[in-house]
Formats: structure tokens, C-alpha cells, sequence
């Protein structure tokens, strides 16, 4: 078993879901990924003024979140291509696209597969004004998966060729191509990509369980380092040291194949982060009592705003 693997299995046991019986009747009891437990009289902690939440491994709308982000990628290449003048619908143009995959039964088909990934969400990274002149290298990737066979050597080591000098310009754009520069550029490429594809989705989880406020969001989304607070800690240790073996390794490699096979693996640990989001106990709502003045007591507002507790 590799280490991505073991990652992926440590995520999924990490985050345990729970039976709905006793759910409370609230807006994030009604969506599928969130659970609302009744409390467990077991526990000193679990008593009739908390509740538990706990999370789905799944993305908040429903899929994964590498499939739900995939979706998004090739949407962003599709728009890219039909504003380049290519005359394709959208149903055509993702079934040209999953053509092989999943397909890892020889280097060749994996490494396709790799680079189809790598180059997915590199492009959808790149800043709009710096696609247009990728469009040549967009192109003929795109006409080499028209002719790929599902279960072709040839015409999968084809596609692998056009969509090798697409990653190699892609990496360039964003900085990879030197080194010690290249550091720099992904660490602020991994800084992107959990802004844009990682964080909204734990965000969403937390905001719409009640566990966050609008404001707060806010408040996470301009430093988003405080959302390691609602992490398994342990998980989300094993997950950094995991993406830094991967950041390490890219450097390390010297063929595009190699290194879009590492960039696959790290954007992959970056969005397992959202399956192991803690369970928490949550303090029920409670009447607040009013001072003779007729304002909430401070006792009472602490009360009423008390964090959940991670468990």
C-alpha cells in the first residue's frame, strides 16, 4: 500500500458518521453531509444542552471533492475551448474527456491519466489573461483525446505526448520550471488552490451546520490558517507531512510524467482535508435571561455564544 493510500484510508476512518436517530430539526439537519446526533449520556460532556455534529467524507454538495472539483476543471476548459472557436457541445466534450478513466493498467495509461489531472487543475489555477496563450498546446491535447481508444497503447501514448508540452508550458506559467524559485511559486500554487478548491467546501460544512457565522467565515477566509482548528489535529499532521513529501519530490523528478504524477498526489492531499473535519458538541439553544433592564446578562451572552467543542 503507498502513502497516498494510506492517507486516503486514515481520512476516511478519521471522520466516523453517525446514525440520524434523535436529529434536531434545523436547517444543516436536512442536509445530507451534516449529521445532528442526540447526545450521549455516556458522556459527562454529552448532555441534554449539547448536541453532535459530525461530518461526511464526502464534498458538501455531494460527491467527492476531487470529483466535484474535476467537474469544475473541465468546465473551465471547456469554456476555454469553445470561446477559442472549437465547435463542440459540452456532453461531447466530457465524454471525449473520461475517455480511459481510471485506466492505470500499464505506465502509459497512467501516466495519461496523471497528466490529464495535473493539467486540469493547473489550467483551471491560471489566472484568465495567461491562458490565451496556451491555446495552441489547449488544442491539440484536446484533438489527441478525440482520437484516443479507451484501451489503446498507441493512441494513449499520443494524448500523453500533447498533454506533456501542456503541463511543461502550464508549469511554466506558474513558476515550476526553476529551481530554488520554484519553491516560492508552489508554495503559493498549493496557497491557491486550498483558497479556491479546499477551504469553501470545509467552510460551507461548518457554516451551514451552525457551527460558524457569516461573519466568521470571513474572518476564516482572510486567514484561513485558524481552520485547522476544526481538524482532526493528528490526521491533519500526517496530511502535511504527506504533502511535504510530495512538494519535496517534485524537485527531485526530471520528467513531466514524474512530475505531474507528484502534483496529482499533492492537490489529492490537499483535498482529503475536507474528510476530516472533527465531530463536535454543540450547546443547544438556550432561552436567555434578561437583566432588570431588559438586556441579556453576561453570563447569558457568553452562553448563548459559547464554541463548540471539538471531541
Amino acid at each position: 500500500m503507498n502513502i497516498d493510500q494510506k492517507i486516503s484510508d486514515i481520512c476516511r476512518t478519521a471522520s466516523p458518521r453517525y446514525s440520524s436517530a434523535g436529529q434536531h430539526n434545523t436547517v444543516a439537519g436536512d442536509i445530507s453531509n451534516i449529521k445532528f446526533d442526540a447526545p450521549d449520556s455516556s458522556n459527562p460532556l454529552s448532555m441534554e444542552e449539547y448536541t453532535r455534529i459530525s461530518f461526511t467524507t464526502n464534498s458538501f454538495n455531494g460527491p467527492t471533492l476531487c470529483d466535484l472539483n474535476r467537474e469544475k476543471q473541465l468546465e473551465t476548459l471547456f469554456e476555454f475551448l469553445s470561446s477559442s472557436g472549437k465547435n463542440i457541445s459540452a456532453e461531447d466534450f466530457n465524454l471525449v474527456m473520461q475517455t480511459g478513466a481510471g485506466n492505470r493498467s500499464n505506465i502509459i495509461h497512467a501516466s495519461l491519466q496523471d497528466n490529464i489531472s495535473t493539467a486540469l487543475a493547473l489550467f483551471q489555477l491560471l489566472p484568465a489573461e495567461m491562458r490565451e496563450s496556451l491555446k495552441k498546446d489547449v488544442s491539440a491535447a484536446f484533438t489527441a483525446m478525440k482520437k484516443h481508444k479507451p484501451t489503446d497503447d498507441k493512441t494513449a501514448k499520443s494524448a500523453k505526448k500533447q498533454f506533456n508540452k501542456l503541463n511543461h508550458a502550464l508549469m511554466k506559467k506558474v513558476g515550476l520550471d526553476n529551481w530554488p524559485s520554484g519553491k516560492a511559486a508552489l508554495e503559493e500554487l498549493c496557497k491557491k488552490f486550498m483558497a479556491t478548491s479546499v477551504h469553501p467546501d470545509i467552510l460551507n460544512k461548518l457554516q451551514q451546520s451552525g457551527v460558524i457565522s457569516q461573519e466568521r467565515r470571513r474572518e476564516f477566509e482572510a486567514n484561513p490558517d485558524q481552520i485547522k482548528q476544526y481538524l482532526y489535529k493528528a490526521v491533519d499532521e500526517q496530511n502535511e507531512r504527506t504533502a511535504a513529501v510530495h512538494k519535496s519530490c517534485f524537485f527531485n523528478y526530471h520528467t513531466i510524467d514524474d512530475k505531474s504524477f507528484c502534483l496529482r498526489l499533492l492537490f489529492q492531499s490537499m483535498e482529503y482535508k475536507t474528510t476530516f473535519i472533527a465531530d463536535l458538541l454543540k450547546k443547544m439553544s438556550v432561552k436567555v435571561p434578561l437583566s432588570s433592564e431588559g438586556s441579556a446578562t453576561p453570563s447569558s451572552r457568553q452562553a448563548a455564544t459559547e464554541q463548540p467543542i471539538i471531541i
